[in-house]
């Protein structure tokens, strides 16, 4: 199993070609609804029918499988991968309303951290882990300030 880490400090979203919304080679990670094994051409047929489908991803995992996942989402947000089978897509007149949120967390620059992996659920674990440091390092930041 082998998973590389690559730090920039630049967006990678630019190297995804779209059209419309749907994207290639590129992936949402986190905010998983549900998955479904599809064909490539039915993941956002699928996504718009499952209440609460905001955006997907589709990868040749397990002979093709549709990660539909929730959350208000940008094309800013997909990152850009290496697999030219995996595309990911935003749904139109999804049932999703944006809510602004607002918090007296102080914005930090991180450098952003490019994940590459084998599977979604790779995916998925670095970044669970990744936030989890993001958190432990605003936590113990705020309590040296005070």
């Amino acid at each position: 199993m082998m998973i590389t880490l690559l730090f920039s400090i630049y967006a990678v979203s630019a190297n995804i070609i779209w059209n419309d919304n749907i994207g290639t080679s590129c992936d949402f990670v986190n905010n998983d609804l549900f998955n479904a094994r599809t064909s490539k051409d039915e993941c956002f047929q699928k996504c718009n029918q499952t209440s609460g489908c905001t955006h997907f991803t589709w990868s040749n995992w397990n002979s093709g499988t549709c990660w539909m996942k929730k959350g208000y989402v940008e094309k800013d947000d997909a990152f850009a991968n290496a697999d030219v089978d995996m595309i990911c897509g935003i749904v139109r007149g999804s049932d999703y309303t944006q809510t602004n949120v607002t918090t007296d967390i102080p914005m930090m620059k991180l450098p952003t951290v490019i994940v590459m992996a084998t599977n979604q659920t790779q995916i998925l674990s670095i970044s669970s882990f990744l936030l989890f440091f993001a958190f432990l390092f605003i936590i113990l930041n705020k309590s040296y300030s005070s």
